[in-house]
Order: structure tokens, then C-alpha cells, then sequence
């Protein structure tokens, strides 16, 4: 659906946050934007770049006053490299809108561009169909879970699970998973949260 689950937001708000502190993520990617959720992480001195596939989104959500560009495309079909250089790509309730195998190709070429992917998936069984006449919104991968999401995609550096919602921070940069790591141990959650860190060395 258009408008994103609370789960894990303020998590992965902190955590970008604190990344833009000590290395500035100037260029943010946000893909599947709906109503532009994720522009209350926008901070002062960056560029924001929507990629939404509905077109009718756009000015349903008036995303051209929210971001500073917006791009009508499939991200499976995407050549990231028009992007290029990127500090973070967003994928927020997106990949279950695809099968396995496509989203896998999805966060690989993303990252070949990006310091940064940050990924929000429902980790429980997740069924929808299309909403408000877009066909995109239905859900094809319906049975995410945080261990699967982990086993999947291999450049993980840390997540949180809250409601039913698991955020996953990813780099390939030796220099930013060990920062990510870093932070990641320093945040405390409250007591409906769960962290869970990979094992990150200095680069």
C-alpha cells in the first residue's frame, strides 16, 4: 500500500542519521516512495530521488514537492547506473511486491551503485492484492522471514524486527559496514524491538 507500516522507522531513521554524523549520505534513492514515508529522514544538504512505478502516484502524493527528483520506472527493469555515484537506496515495503529471484537482482545492482541499501520487508506471511487500481501493489512473495532475509542477501550488516516488520541495513564498503556496526551497537531498543548485528571487522 501506498502508506508504510510504522515498524522499525524510527530505527532505521536513527541509524541513517547517525551514519550522515560521521560519513554524509549525501544521495538518497527512495524506491516505491507511495506517499513519501521516508522523506521525514531528509536532512539538511541532500539529494532525494523517487522512483515510483504508478505513475498516477505521483500526482496522487504530489511526490514532485517531496522529493528533488522522480522517476516513473520498474526497478526491475532500472539501469542504476544513471544514478551513479549513490549513498543510500531505500527499498521500503518493496520486495514483496516481486518474486525472490527478481529481488535478489534488485538489491545486487542496487548496491554495485550505492554505499548503502537500507531494506523494510514484512516478516510474517504478508497477502495483498491491488489497491486503488494498481496492480503493483499486490504482494507476490507473500512469506519473507527475518531468517530467510538474512540467508538471502549476504551484505547485511545489522537489523531490527518490531510489529511485523524486519529493516535491514546492507553495504558492500568495508568502511561503512564497520560504521554501521558500530552504531548499530550502541542503540539501545525499547523492549518490543529486537537487534541483531553481523560480526564486522575494520576494513
Amino acid at each position: 500500500m501506498p502508506k508504510s507500516n510504522y515498524g522499525c522507522k524510527r530505527w532505521s531513521k536513527e541509524m541513517l542519521t547517525a551514519l550522515n554524523n560521521v560519513a554524509p549520505l549525501k544521495r538518497i534513492i527512495d524506491v516505491g516512495p507511495g506517499i513519501g514515508t521516508y522523506t521525514s529522514f531528509r536532512q539538511p544538504g541532500q539529494q532525494w530521488v523517487g522512483v515510483e512505478v504508478w505513475a498516477p502516484y505521483v500526482r496522487t502524493y504530489e511526490l514532485e514537492k517531496k522529493y528533488d527528483q522522480v522517476v516513473v520506472a520498474d526497478i526491475r527493469y532500472l539501469d542504476w547506473s544513471q544514478f551513479a555515484p549513490v549513498d543510500v537506496v531505500i527499498f521500503g515495503d518493496i520486495l514483496e511486491h516481486m518474486a525472490k529471484e527478481e529481488a535478489v537482482k534488485v538489491v545486487d545492482r542496487a548496491l554495485r551503485v550505492s554505499r548503502v541499501a537500507l531494506i523494510s520487508v514484512p516478516v510474517v506471511e504478508s497477502i495483498q492484492d491491488e489497491l486503488e487500481g494498481n496492480p503493483f501493489e499486490r504482494h507476490v512473495k507473500t512469506d519473507w522471514t527475518n531468517e530467510e532475509v538474512w540467508n538471502t542477501f549476504p551484505d547485511i550488516c545489522t537489523n531490527m524486527l518490531e510489529s511485523y516488520i524486519g529493516a535491514y541495513l546492507l553495504s558492500r564498503s568495508p568502511g561503512d559496514r564497520y560504521l554501521i556496526g558500530q552504531i548499530a551497537a550502541k542503540y539501545v531498543p525499547s523492549g518490543t524491538t529486537v537487534v541483531q548485528t553481523s560480526a564486522i571487522q575494520p576494513g
